[in-house]
């Protein structure tokens, strides 16, 4: 297995985003702390953002996480 450095990168990029909302809820805030460790500790072969485990179908989370990811790119 190889590296995943884009994968890597996006994170990195969302949790910097992440950490930028303003009263952020505890959920972000946790989900911030697992993007930036999956894409800071150079996991090889997979890298996770735990989306499912975050969001889950709370449409406010996913909506926010969207928008982050807009952000991002």
């Amino acid at each position: 297995m190889t590296r995943n450095e884009q994968a890597e990168v996006w994170l990195y990029l969302l949790a910097q985003e992440a950490k930028a909302v303003a009263d952020a809820p505890e959920w972000l805030a946790r989900a911030c702390d697992d993007w930036e460790m999956q894409a800071t500790t150079g996991f090889v072969g997979f890298v996770s953002s735990c989306l499912g485990r975050h969001l889950g179908t709370d449409p406010d989370r996913v909506a926010l996480a969207l928008h982050l990811s807009e952000r991002v790119l």
